[in-house]
C-alpha cells in the first residue's frame, strides 16, 4: 500500500510539471545589441577594454565583409 501511495504521488509530482511545461509562454527574444556610436579612447594600461575595443573593430570589418560578399 505504500508503495502504491508513493507511486500516486511521484506520478503527480511528473505529470505537475509536464502540465506546467506546456501552459509556459516561449522566452521572449532577446533584444539586438547595437555597438556605441563613437568608438571609445583605448588606454595602453587598460589591456582588458584594449582587448573588447579590438574584438569589436574585427566583428565590424567582418560584418563589412560579409556585407561586401553578399550577391
Amino acid at each position: 500500500m505504500r508503495k502504491l501511495i508513493g507511486l500516486l504521488i511521484v506520478g503527480a509530482a511528473i505529470g505537475g510539471f509536464v502540465a506546467h511545461k506546456q501552459r509556459q509562454e516561449p522566452p521572449a527574444p532577446a533584444p539586438a545589441v547595437t555597438a556605441p556610436t563613437a568608438p571609445r579612447e583605448t588606454s595602453e594600461h587598460n589591456w582588458a577594454k584594449r582587448s573588447l575595443d579590438r574584438t569589436n573593430e574585427v566583428r565590424r570589418q567582418v560584418a563589412t565583409k560579409n556585407a561586401e560578399d553578399a550577391p
